[in-house]
């Protein structure tokens, strides 16, 4: 290895490791590895081959691998795309709510909370101290103590909670437990139900 390309690894471990702790990073370590496996794909087309049946069984592996990364990804993105219910609820979520409301959700519906509600979500990967905040969404979700849960929510200024089916299959929020057995108390107001989709007020 040349002492010229250590920068470039070492840049390729930051935004890999950025990515893996933060989540962020994503679209520059897309790019790089992209620009790599562009970089590989040019050299085995360019590199001399003894048996052209080599070369040509190569480089034919070499585009199934990517057709069928691509329509994994693809089908990844479908999944991953809101639903119309989520969409709904989330057009609600902003005629109930105010601008300066803070939606309490998982991380992962952050972006769809920005885009759809037009709200501030209180988990964000914009968010300097993501991890204080993480810490801090885990103890609300868990937490089955009245006054632990509402010093938590008007230290952080949260006025409402966003709750989706994926939270719950992921176990990030469980029935009759933790902030779901909470929204019980009077200070807690359903404002949407519709299959496994929650929007509650705190008030």
């Amino acid at each position: 290895k040349k002492p010229a390309s250590y920068p470039f690894y070492l840049f390729l471990l930051f935004l890999l490791s950025t990515y893996l702790l933060m989540g962020r990073g994503l679209l520059l370590l897309t790019m790089v590895l992209t620009l790599l496996a562009a970089l590989a794909a040019v050299y085995l087309v360019n590199r001399p081959w003894k048996l052209a049946a080599i070369k040509n069984f190569t480089l034919f592996v070499l585009i199934l691998g990517i057709l069928f990364s691509s329509l994994s990804v693809g089908e990844r993105l479908a999944l991953a795309a809101p639903t119309p219910l989520m969409v709904r609820s989330l057009t609600i979520l902003n005629e109930e709510s105010t601008f300066d409301d803070i939606i309490l959700s998982s991380l992962e519906n952050s972006q769809l909370i920005r885009y759809y509600a037009r709200r501030e979500p209180f988990l964000d990967y914009r968010t300097e101290d993501l991890n204080g905040r993480l810490r801090i969404a885990e103890t609300l979700f868990a937490s089955s103590y009245l006054q632990t849960s509402k010093t938590l929510l008007e230290e952080q200024q949260i006025t409402f909670i966003y709750i989706t089916p994926d939270m719950k299959e992921q176990g990030l929020v469980v029935e009759e437990k933790g902030l779901l057995f909470l929204t019980k108390n009077e200070r807690f107001k359903r404002v949407h139900q519709n299959e496994g989709i929650e929007i509650w007020r705190f008030e």
